[in-house]
C-alpha cells in the first residue's frame, strides 16, 4: 500500500502503508478493468515482527468502481494460439 488506507465506516489509517497485499486478478475487457481481490496482507510492525493475516477485500479504482482501469492492448483471441 503506498497510500493511507481507507477501511470501513470511512476510517482512515496509516498504520499499514507500507504493506503488501497478495490476491488474484481477473481482467474484464468489456469494461476495460482489472477485478481484484485481496486475500493476504503482510505487514512489519514498529517493533520489526512480520504479520500475515488472511483478508477479504477488492480494489476500487480511483474513479470509485470496482476495479482498477487498465488498457486493453490487443483484443485478439488468435494471441492464445500464437504462444503456442
Amino acid at each position: 500500500m503506498l497510500d493511507t488506507a481507507i477501511l470501513y465506516n470511512k476510517y482512515k489509517t496509516d498504520q499499514i502503508k507500507n504493506a503488501i497485499l497478495i490476491g488474484s486478478c481477473n481482467g474484464e475487457m468489456s469494461s476495460e478493468r482489472a477485478k481484484c481481490r485481496i486475500e493476504t496482507l503482510s505487514v512489519v510492525n514498529n517493533q520489526g515482527d512480520i504479520i500475515e493475516k488472511k483478508v477479504e477485500g477488492w480494489l476500487i479504482g480511483e474513479d470509485g468502481r470496482s476495479g482498477i482501469k487498465g488498457i486493453v492492448v490487443d483484443k485478439s483471441s488468435n494471441i492464445a494460439a500464437w504462444l503456442h
